[in-house]
Protein backbone atom coordinates (compact mmCIF):
# COMPACT_ATOMS: atom_id res chain seq x y z
CA UNK A 1 0.00 0.00 0.00
CA UNK A 2 2.81 2.52 0.18
CA UNK A 3 3.38 2.68 -3.49
CA UNK A 4 -0.82 3.65 -3.93
CA UNK A 5 0.03 5.85 -0.57
CA UNK A 6 2.85 7.64 -2.61
CA UNK A 7 0.61 8.33 -5.71
CA UNK A 8 -1.91 10.56 -2.79
CA UNK A 9 1.52 12.25 -2.32
CA UNK A 10 2.14 10.65 1.16
CA UNK A 11 5.42 9.06 1.64
CA UNK A 12 4.82 5.87 4.18
CA UNK A 13 7.40 3.89 6.30
CA UNK A 14 5.86 1.00 8.14
CA UNK A 15 7.95 0.41 11.42
CA UNK A 16 6.78 -1.29 14.86
CA UNK A 17 4.24 0.45 16.53
CA UNK A 18 6.30 1.27 19.72
CA UNK A 19 8.82 3.19 17.75
CA UNK A 20 6.09 5.83 16.75
CA UNK A 21 6.42 7.69 19.87
CA UNK A 22 9.74 8.68 19.62
CA UNK A 23 9.84 8.81 15.86
CA UNK A 24 6.90 11.55 16.07
CA UNK A 25 9.07 13.14 19.25
CA UNK A 26 12.35 12.99 17.30
CA UNK A 27 10.59 14.85 13.80
CA UNK A 28 11.67 11.58 12.10
CA UNK A 29 7.86 11.48 10.75
CA UNK A 30 5.19 14.04 10.81
CA UNK A 31 2.37 11.97 10.77
CA UNK A 32 1.22 8.24 12.26
CA UNK A 33 -1.63 5.69 11.63
CA UNK A 34 -1.13 3.16 14.03
CA UNK A 35 -4.49 1.96 14.93
CA UNK A 36 -7.55 3.39 16.97
CA UNK A 37 -8.35 5.98 18.85
CA UNK A 38 -8.63 3.47 22.07
CA UNK A 39 -5.07 2.21 20.90
CA UNK A 40 -3.49 5.32 20.24
CA UNK A 41 -4.28 7.23 23.22
CA UNK A 42 -3.29 4.51 25.38
CA UNK A 43 0.14 4.49 24.22
CA UNK A 44 0.36 8.49 24.74
CA UNK A 45 0.48 9.39 21.26
CA UNK A 46 -1.55 12.87 22.32
CA UNK A 47 1.66 13.79 23.43
CA UNK A 48 3.58 13.91 20.36
CA UNK A 49 0.83 14.78 17.61
CA UNK A 50 -1.64 17.49 17.44
CA UNK A 51 -4.51 16.32 15.13
CA UNK A 52 -6.60 13.10 15.23
CA UNK A 53 -8.02 12.26 11.70
CA UNK A 54 -10.77 10.03 11.81
CA UNK A 55 -12.08 8.23 8.61
CA UNK A 56 -14.65 5.43 8.16
CA UNK A 57 -13.16 4.40 5.22
CA UNK A 58 -9.56 3.16 6.01
CA UNK A 59 -9.74 1.80 9.89
CA UNK A 60 -12.41 3.87 12.22
CA UNK A 61 -11.22 0.58 14.74
CA UNK A 62 -10.01 -2.66 14.61
CA UNK A 63 -11.70 -5.25 12.27
CA UNK A 64 -11.95 -9.20 13.45
CA UNK A 65 -12.04 -11.96 11.73
CA UNK A 66 -11.92 -16.06 11.48
CA UNK A 67 -10.46 -17.28 8.69
CA UNK A 68 -11.28 -20.85 8.25
CA UNK A 69 -9.89 -23.15 5.51
CA UNK A 70 -13.18 -24.40 3.29
CA UNK A 71 -11.89 -27.84 2.90
CA UNK A 72 -11.52 -28.20 6.95
CA UNK A 73 -14.94 -26.52 7.62
CA UNK A 74 -16.31 -29.28 5.49
CA UNK A 75 -14.60 -31.80 7.36
CA UNK A 76 -16.03 -30.78 11.01
CA UNK A 77 -19.33 -32.15 11.99
CA UNK A 78 -22.20 -30.25 12.14
CA UNK A 79 -22.67 -29.65 15.70
CA UNK A 80 -18.84 -28.07 15.48
CA UNK A 81 -19.49 -25.75 12.95
CA UNK A 82 -22.52 -24.79 14.72
CA UNK A 83 -20.50 -24.08 18.51
CA UNK A 84 -17.25 -22.04 16.04
CA UNK A 85 -20.11 -20.04 14.18
CA UNK A 86 -22.06 -19.16 17.70
CA UNK A 87 -18.98 -18.26 19.24
CA UNK A 88 -17.24 -16.62 16.37
CA UNK A 89 -20.28 -14.23 16.07
CA UNK A 90 -21.01 -13.37 20.15
CA UNK A 91 -17.10 -13.10 20.64
CA UNK A 92 -16.85 -10.70 17.91
CA UNK A 93 -19.87 -8.66 18.59
CA UNK A 94 -18.44 -8.24 22.44
CA UNK A 95 -15.19 -7.01 21.05
CA UNK A 96 -16.95 -4.76 18.80
CA UNK A 97 -18.75 -3.06 21.00
CA UNK A 98 -16.28 -3.19 23.97
CA UNK A 99 -14.16 -1.17 20.86
CA UNK A 100 -16.52 1.19 19.48
CA UNK A 101 -17.00 2.14 23.92
CA UNK A 102 -13.51 2.14 24.28
CA UNK A 103 -12.69 4.70 20.92
CA UNK A 104 -15.87 7.16 22.04
CA UNK A 105 -13.95 7.55 25.17
CA UNK A 106 -10.51 8.17 23.42
CA UNK A 107 -11.77 10.86 21.33
CA UNK A 108 -13.26 12.76 24.07
CA UNK A 109 -10.15 12.41 26.10
CA UNK A 110 -7.82 13.26 23.00
CA UNK A 111 -10.33 16.63 22.71
CA UNK A 112 -9.98 17.04 26.42
CA UNK A 113 -6.41 17.19 26.29
CA UNK A 114 -6.35 19.88 23.39
CA UNK A 115 -6.54 17.81 20.40
CA UNK A 116 -7.73 18.72 17.08
CA UNK A 117 -9.90 15.94 16.06
CA UNK A 118 -11.58 16.18 12.75
CA UNK A 119 -13.02 13.90 9.80
CA UNK A 120 -10.72 13.35 6.61
CA UNK A 121 -12.19 15.01 4.05
CA UNK A 122 -14.43 13.55 1.43
CA UNK A 123 -12.07 13.71 -1.34
CA UNK A 124 -8.94 12.46 0.79
CA UNK A 125 -11.88 9.54 1.45
CA UNK A 126 -12.42 9.17 -2.02
CA UNK A 127 -9.14 9.18 -2.83
CA UNK A 128 -8.02 6.60 -0.87
CA UNK A 129 -10.60 3.93 -1.76
CA UNK A 130 -10.01 4.66 -5.40
CA UNK A 131 -6.27 3.71 -4.75
CA UNK A 132 -7.20 0.96 -2.63
CA UNK A 133 -9.70 -0.49 -5.17
CA UNK A 134 -6.78 -0.34 -7.24
CA UNK A 135 -4.52 -2.37 -5.27
CA UNK A 136 -7.17 -4.66 -4.51
CA UNK A 137 -7.56 -5.14 -8.39
CA UNK A 138 -4.16 -5.68 -9.11
CA UNK A 139 -3.10 -8.35 -6.22
CA UNK A 140 -6.45 -10.17 -7.77
CA UNK A 141 -5.65 -10.53 -11.07
CA UNK A 142 -2.10 -11.86 -9.97
CA UNK A 143 -3.79 -14.12 -7.30
CA UNK A 144 -6.62 -16.43 -7.92
CA UNK A 145 -7.30 -16.84 -4.43
CA UNK A 146 -7.03 -13.27 -3.46
CA UNK A 147 -9.13 -12.77 -6.09
CA UNK A 148 -11.66 -15.77 -4.66
CA UNK A 149 -12.00 -13.29 -1.25
CA UNK A 150 -11.66 -9.77 -2.46
CA UNK A 151 -14.85 -10.74 -4.74
CA UNK A 152 -16.60 -11.90 -1.44
CA UNK A 153 -15.81 -9.22 0.07
CA UNK A 154 -17.24 -6.72 -2.64
CA UNK A 155 -20.16 -8.76 -3.11
CA UNK A 156 -20.63 -9.07 0.65
CA UNK A 157 -20.36 -5.01 0.72
CA UNK A 158 -22.71 -4.32 -2.71
CA UNK A 159 -25.56 -5.96 -0.43
CA UNK A 160 -25.43 -4.27 2.71
CA UNK A 161 -24.87 -1.00 0.89
CA UNK A 162 -27.81 -1.87 -1.49
CA UNK A 163 -29.99 -1.64 1.89
CA UNK A 164 -27.68 0.64 3.74
CA UNK A 165 -26.25 3.45 1.39
CA UNK A 166 -24.21 5.21 3.60
CA UNK A 167 -21.84 2.31 5.25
Amino acid sequence: MVVRLARLGASASFFPSKEVYEAMQRGVIEAYEVSTPASDWSRGLQEVGQYVYLSSSRQPMEYMQLLVYEERWAELPDDLKQLMTSFAQSAMMRVYYLYAVEDVKAVQNFKDYGSTVELVSNEIEEAYAREARAFYADKSAADPFIDKLYSSMIEFQDMIRAGFARL
